[in-house]
């Protein structure tokens, strides 16, 4: 009998703490992705590995989607991905890749190209073509990083991104993987 008195106070303790832990991150989820944080020099607003996962956590809850309110839609891509965006919106195109194998992901253009005007605009590094690596949280060296290129979406319209994963020293070898986005900007 004693030692159902002392297993009960504890048990209780317990599930407190995780009711108040989950009453925590979902307060947390729920007001996460609409708070202003700092800019960029480009004036966009980063995601930092602990707002994209209250971003998810959020999404999970709310049964939301990952556009945050301030125009930021974030795209994962699978070898061949459709999505949509406003006028004014960024979108974020975040590919996996790990670090330190010497692959990068390459922005390889739009196709087909058009003699109308692209209805986005990199707002990365175009010369070398190369996005923004950024780490994935898993605490592990030379682990998986994203690769992140941003576009802005200045006109209504349509368009397809090219972006190849690839050795750079490597330029006659065909890259190891390849992703196509299609994008409608209403």
């Amino acid at each position: 009998m004693g030692s159902k008195a002392t297993s009960m106070p504890a048990m209780q303790r317990t599930l407190f703490r995780l009711s108040t832990i989950a009453l925590l991150l979902t307060a947390s989820a729920l007001a996460g992705c609409s708070s202003d944080g700092p800019t960029t020099v480009g004036g966009n607003t980063p995601i930092l590995p602990q707002r994209r996962m209250i971003c998810r956590i959020r999404e999970a809850v709310t049964g939301e989607s990952q556009s945050s309110p301030a125009g930021l839609d974030i795209v994962h891509l699978d070898a061949s991905t459709t999505a949509h965006a406003s006028v004014g919106d960024t979108l974020r195109v975040e590919l996996k890749m790990n670090a330190g194998t010497g692959y990068q992901w390459k922005f390889l253009g739009f196709s087909p190209p058009t003699s109308t005007p692209n209805p986005l605009t990199p707002q990365f590094d175009t010369t070398s073509s190369t996005g923004e690596t950024v780490p994935v949280p898993t605490g592990l060296a030379g682990g998986p990083v994203f690769c992140v290129f941003e576009f802005r979406a200045q006109g209504v319209g349509s368009s397809t991104l090219n972006f190849a994963l690839a050795r750079g020293w490597e330029a006659d070898t065909a890259p190891t993987d390849s992703r196509t986005l299609t994008l409608q900007v209403r």
